[in-house]
């Protein structure tokens, strides 16, 4: 098996400033690989990038718009968020407008991935909650 190849390479003048590898694969219906670059065959974990499709039935089935949900509360279902009072407040929206608090996600509760955030609650006492969680908002789309 091949390592993965190089996908994108970016350069400032004659500098490369970064490269970008990876694999990809692309397949039809039935499962047969059309085209590919790097280990079509490598094993990977979608994780957090399948939260832009895990959304898509919040949009495609009118519950955003049922809802009245704003951009900045489906953009925190597309993906993982790092805690910030942006992102709490749109989770906390999302679950008010469904008619729902934090103590229906089961998500689980971490403390904030932004590291500001987290010290500051840490030096003033604030407590963590699910809101903090990097999931919480696809799991309030999940719920809508």
């Amino acid at each position: 098996m091949s390592l993965s190849s190089i996908l994108v390479e970016i350069s400032r003048g004659d500098l490369t400033e970064s490269i970008h590898r990876g694999n990809i694969a692309v397949c039809d219906h039935l499962g047969n690989l059309l085209y590919s670059a790097g280990n079509p065959y490598a094993l990977t974990f979608m994780r957090s990038a399948a939260k832009p499709i895990q959304a898509i039935p919040l949009v495609e089935s009118g519950a955003a718009d049922y809802f009245g949900l704003n951009e900045q509360e489906i953009a925190v279902t597309c993906g993982s968020h790092t805690g910030e009072e942006q992102h709490v407040k749109a989770v906390s929206s999302i679950l008010e407008k469904i008619g729902l608090t934090a103590d229906d996600l089961q998500c689980g509760t971490h403390r904030p991935l932004n590291r500001r955030v987290a010290k500051e609650m840490l030096a003033c006492g604030a407590a963590q909650s699910t809101l903090h969680n990097t999931c919480s908002g696809k799991h309030a789309g999940m719920l809508a």
